[in-house]
C-alpha cells in the first residue's frame, strides 16, 4: 500500500513539474451501490452475494486529455451479524457481502484504495483501476483480517454541472488471515458523485 501511495505522490509531483497550462486538481465525493458478480467466492469455496451501499472520496489530476486519480471507497457499512442484527446490513446481513449459504459469514468494513488512470472526454472519463482492498471477515463469530489487490475499469459521465454518474467493474483477490486460499470478490458498482 505504501508503494501505491508513493507512486501516486511521485506521479502527481512530476506532472506539476511539466505543467503545460492544462492541469487542474478535481476533488469529488459520492455514494455507490455494489452488486456482487456471480463467480465470486470465499476462501473456503462458498459463493458470495450481496448489494452493499457505500461512499467514496477522491482526487483527480487532469493533465490535458489524461487524468491520474486516487480514491478511497468504503464499500459497505459495518456488517457484524452478531453486533448489528437488524442494523445497517439488514436483519439477515443481506445488505453486506456475505456467504450465500450462511449470512453470518461475511465481510466487514471492506474498503478499496484505488489508483485510477484514464482519458478525459468532453463530458466523461474512461479509466483503468488498480489498488488494494482492506477489511475483516467474520467467520462464525470470529474476526479475521482481510487484504488483497484489485484491478478493474470504469466510466463516468457528467449529467449536469458538477454532478456525474458512473459504473465500475472491479475484480479483487483477497487473502483471509491464517488461510492459504484466497477469496475472489468481484463487483459491478453504480456510482453518483459531486465534483468540487
Amino acid at each position: 500500500m505504501k508503494r501505491i501511495l508513493l507512486t501516486l505522490f511521485l506521479l502527481t509531483h512530476s506532472s506539476f513539474a511539466f505543467a503545460d497550462g492544462r492541469e487542474n486538481l478535481s476533488f469529488y465525493v459520492g455514494a455507490c451501490v455494489s452488486y456482487v458478480v456471480p463467480g465470486s467466492f470465499t476462501f473456503n469455496g462458498y459463493d458470495l452475494e450481496g448489494t452493499p451501499f457505500g461512499q467514496f472520496i477522491g482526487v483527480d489530476l487532469n493533465r490535458g486529455q489524461m487524468f491520474y486519480g486516487l480514491e478511497y471507497n468504503r464499500l459497505q457499512p459495518h456488517c457484524d451479524y452478531y453486533d448489528n442484527y437488524g442494523g445497517p446490513c439488514g436483519s439477515n446481513n443481506d445488505l453486506g457481502i456475505y456467504d450465500e449459504g450462511s449470512t453470518w459469514n461475511s465481510y466487514m468494513d471492506l474498503a478499496d484504495i484505488k489508483l485510477r488512470v484514464g482519458r478525459n472526454f468532453e463530458r466523461g472519463k474512461a479509466y483503468f483501476i488498480a489498488g488494494g482492498s482492506i477489511g475483516r471477515y467474520d467467520w462464525d463469530g470470529s474476526d479475521y483480517g482481510a487484504s488483497g489487490y484489485l484491478f478493474g475499469a470504469g466510466f463516468e459521465y457528467e449529467l449536469f454541472k458538477n454532478f456525474s454518474a458512473g459504473v465500475e467493474f472491479i475484480a479483487r483477490s483477497i487473502a483471509i488471515e491464517g488461510e492459504a486460499d484466497r477469496s475472489q470478490v468481484n463487483t459491478l458498482q453504480a456510482r453518483a458523485l459531486y465534483r468540487f
